[in-house]
């Protein structure tokens, strides 16, 4: 249980995490969604919100290619949180 937002630094943990294949896409999409749907969490970071809900379908498939987000979107992702 999360006692309040994830920081940038955690976001980015998750990001690189995910990048260097130690969590999978969609532990990183399930952690992105118990913060999305915790009506407790309220996360005021509008940079961290908007990645956050990105990467709750960073395991959703795309039409064109294996997953909707590639590795263009997770460096831009990265260069909002820095």
């Amino acid at each position: 249980m999360r006692v309040g937002p994830p920081t940038r630094a955690e976001v980015l943990m998750k990001i690189e995490a995910m990048r260097a294949a130690t969590e999978s896409r969609e532990a990183v999409a399930a952690w992105a969604m118990t913060i999305i749907e915790d009506d407790s969490v309220e996360v005021t970071d509008s940079v961290v919100w908007k990645v956050l809900k990105n990467l709750g379908a960073v395991d959703m498939p795309g039409i064109d290619r294996p997953y909707l987000y590639a590795d263009e979107d997770f460096s831009d992702w990265e260069r909002n949180l820095k």
